[in-house]
């Protein structure tokens, strides 16, 4: 049932992703498809120090419920971000400041205070997120200070797969930005939590 489910979210996620000859996705966008050797590729992800991407997020517990907020991904330098959550026309807006070993959750009450994201999001907000990781998930790569168990690419060297504190990420789509290719379709599952990002702009400096 478990494994119904989840290609059923992927279908859902890619069944609206149609190729004009011209390589752009049905919704414009350009696809990415440019090969580089995995070193490079990795080496040009990384070198991407600051960038912005917004988008969506929906969260499903298969035991509590859900929930669905959008999102603003900035990424000031290589250690530094700032990530904002809102609902429906920027209700509940929820931003978290993050920093070496201080991290900031503030809401329109209150600011809370931390060493890391994941706690404050869980204690305050009852939301599960592997924050401290998405800022390498977000862009195609598995997050350099702990140990990936499995990961996998397509012919392009693109992250496909990717298995790594206790999280398995799955790459549903890449897009071109700048000449640099970048997901736009994240699944996340982490049980009984399944994640949905997409992703509907990035800006690269």
């Amino acid at each position: 049932m478990k494994k119904l489910l989840l290609l059923a979210l992927m279908l859902l996620l890619t069944g609206c992703q149609t190729l004009s000859t011209r390589g752009y996705m049905a919704d414009g966008k350009p696809l990415g498809n440019h090969y580089l050797p995995w070193r490079q590729r990795l080496k040009q992800l990384n070198s991407l120090s600051a960038w912005n991407a917004s988008g969506s997020i929906a969260a499903r517990n298969q035991i509590k419920g859900g929930w669905s907020a959008s999102f603003n991904w900035q990424q000031q330098n290589r250690t530094n971000y700032i990530l904002a959550l809102f609902g429906p026309l920027g209700t509940n807006h929820i931003e978290i400041d993050g920093k070496p070993n201080n991290i900031t959750l503030k809401t329109s009450r209150q600011t809370y205070i931390a060493n890391n994201p994941e706690t404050l999001l869980q204690q305050q907000v009852g939301w599960r997120l592997p924050v401290s990781n998405l800022p390498y998930w977000l862009r195609g790569l598995p997050a350099p200070y702990s140990h990936a168990t499995h990961y996998s690419h397509d012919m392009n060297n693109h992250m496909v797969y990717l298995a790594q504190d206790g999280w398995e990420v799955r790459y549903l789509r890449y897009v071109s930005v700048n000449g640099i290719d970048v997901p736009d379709r994240i699944l996340l599952t982490n049980p009984p939590w399944v994640a949905h990002i997409v992703i509907h702009q990035w800006q690269l400096n």
